[in-house]
């Protein structure tokens, strides 16, 4: 129902007040919906629309104070969507969402039947996904509409989940189980960086670098990589610094291989007892 590959779809996005952090207007082609989308400092001027006074479903949004970076959702449905939200506006139990989006027909043609329909599906599909929070307390199965009516809202139903990702409400993205890859059999990539004496380990998570890493002692020990390494015993600090040195950015390079610490040494020798050399000559 939801999943049409292939199919190119043209998606209209009207700035009602010719900013993009305003008020924002999205229509499909071919389809009657129509969904408006603010953010809570621009709720009175989403109130002021005639759309906003019609049948239709809403979904507040924003962020969850117990999970960091996750968000929080409340999805719900009205005769008169506008007087619903100002009602919303006194309950400290909505207090949390941040942006709003009011989803309507353009012709006003939806009944209370064909929004607790659409209210029901929604809230299906974001508990599926799992990876919002719902406040709803309520598990709504609302399947009381003839099969044509059914029909005509499960093509309703794929347009809001197409195009409410698009103005910011990413609601029906399928959370990842803590611990897995980032595909079936695809392993996170690592890097690895190592001298004689100690190896640094990144890795790559959802296309992000994560480190330090650890820090691998020669002893076989696993110990998490600090941003700094100790200075080594009897070694004056630089100025600015407390004891410490930062990491090398990079291993010195000899014919495209990295020179690790024990070539470095014999490199240094034979570089020594070629000057050496070269100075008995001259005399």
């Amino acid at each position: 129902m939801l999943e049409q590959i292939g199919v190119g779809r043209s998606i209209r996005l009207f700035l009602a007040d010719g900013t993009p952090h305003g008020l924002v207007v999205a229509e499909i082609g071919n389809w009657s919906g129509k969904v408006l989308a603010a953010s809570r400092s621009r709720l009175p001027d989403l109130l002021r629309r005639p759309e906003a006074g019609r049948t239709g479903v809403y979904v507040l949004v924003g962020a969850d104070p117990d999970r960091p970076g996750g968000l929080l959702a409340y999805i719900g449905e009205a005769d008169d969507v506008a007087a619903r939200l100002r009602h919303h506006l006194r309950s400290e139990a909505k207090d949390f969402f941040e942006r709003l989006a009011v989803i309507v027909s353009s012709a006003d043609t939806l009944t209370k039947g064909h929004v607790r329909y659409l209210e029901s599906q929604l809230i299906r599909l974001v508990r599926e996904a799992g990876s919002v929070a719902l406040t709803n307390d309520t598990h709504p199965d609302f399947q009381r509409l003839p099969e044509a009516d059914r029909a005509d809202m499960d093509f309703f139903v794929a347009q809001v989940v197409t195009i409410l990702p698009l103005l910011g409400f990413d609601l029906f993205r399928r959370a990842r189980p803590a611990g897995t890859a980032t595909g079936a059999d695809e392993p996170e990539a690592t890097f690895t960086f190592a001298t004689a004496s100690a190896a640094a380990r990144a890795r790559e998570t959802e296309g992000s670098v994560r480190g330090p890493g650890r820090l691998d002692g020669a002893d076989g020990t696993e110990r998490h990589l600090p941003g700094r390494l100790p200075r080594p015993q009897g070694a004056a600090p630089r100025s600015g610094e407390a004891g410490s040195r930062h990491l090398p950015r990079r291993l010195p390079f000899r014919r495209g291989r990295p020179v690790l610490e024990p070539q470095r040494r014999r490199l240094n020798r034979c570089r020594t007892q070629r000057q050496r050399s070269a100075r008995v000559e001259g005399r």
